[in-house]
């Protein structure tokens, strides 16, 4: 028995060319999931632990604000479904990572609240 395809649809090459390539997607944000969001610069002075938590905080949320807008334009049908999905992507691994280190802190302190003095 032999599959042939259906005659509408395009026949791709394995790696396509760049003519080949939709726009949309050549021109939107590169896709880098390995960097993690950068904190705002603290205003000078304010080095100290509270001030660079607080702009984490905020880092944090800005990026579920952002994913939130991404969905809602895109249920509007102003957004697109990739920036959608990046963006919830990106919201979902920032959220991993913040889980993870709050795993490690909260470790961290009931190991110290246990040692016997």
């Amino acid at each position: 028995m032999t599959v042939e395809p259906l005659p509408s649809a395009p026949q791709l090459s394995a790696v396509p060319r760049a003519d080949e390539v939709p726009s949309s997607l050549r021109d939107g944000p590169p896709l880098s999931t390995d960097a993690p969001p950068r904190l705002r610069d603290a205003p000078p002075g304010a080095n100290d632990r509270g001030a660079l938590f607080g702009a984490l905080v905020d880092d944090v949320a800005a990026v579920l604000r952002d994913a939130q807008r991404s969905e809602d334009a895109f249920a509007r049908g102003t957004g697109t479904l990739r920036a959608a999905i990046y963006d919830r992507a990106r919201a979902t691994a920032v959220l991993d990572v913040v889980a993870a280190a709050a795993r490690r802190t909260a470790s961290a302190l009931q190991t110290v609240l246990q040692m016997q003095v």
